[in-house]
């Protein structure tokens, strides 16, 4: 009768081992993964066109011509914006005018001058919803 026993025991086991790995084996191989939480969301942004910018650059004889778009992550920042557009206009112009044409033709440079540009326009919005700076047109005679 022990036999008996240990025999039904035996395959008792074999059954749970054969189940555990079946369902391993489906959970590892068959199962779509489950969304991960760390892939990147979409972030809603909007922008502001500040338009055409013209100056001369430094005492250089050389000329800047193009065009400024500001990036934000608030909606209500483009408003912000367009209530101090003066103020901002003035100051990337001042900042233009301000460099030399080395610094203005370098890579470095220019994400310089749009981190200065970003700085800037959060100071006068008081915000730091700003998330970018293009240079949508950008030409030095």
């Amino acid at each position: 009768m022990d036999n008996k026993k240990l025999a039904t025991f035996s395959i008792a086991v074999f059954v749970v081992s054969v189940l555990v790995f079946a369902t391993t084996l489906y959970l590892v191989f068959f199962r779509a993964p489950a969304p991960s939480d760390s892939s990147p969301k979409k972030i809603d942004t909007y922008k502001y066109d500040l338009g055409d910018f013209s100056t001369n650059i430094g005492s250089s004889g050389r000329y800047f011509k193009g065009k400024i778009v500001i990036e934000t992550t608030n909606k209500k920042t483009p408003k912000l914006i367009e209530q101090n557009v003066e103020p901002i206009r003035d100051y990337i112009l001042s900042v233009l005018i301000s460099q030399d044409v080395k610094t203005m033709m370098s890579e470095s440079g220019i994400e310089n001058i749009k981190k200065d540009i970003t700085k800037k326009v959060s100071e006068i919005i008081g915000t730091n919803d700003i998330s970018n700076v293009y240079f949508t047109d950008y030409i030095i005679q």
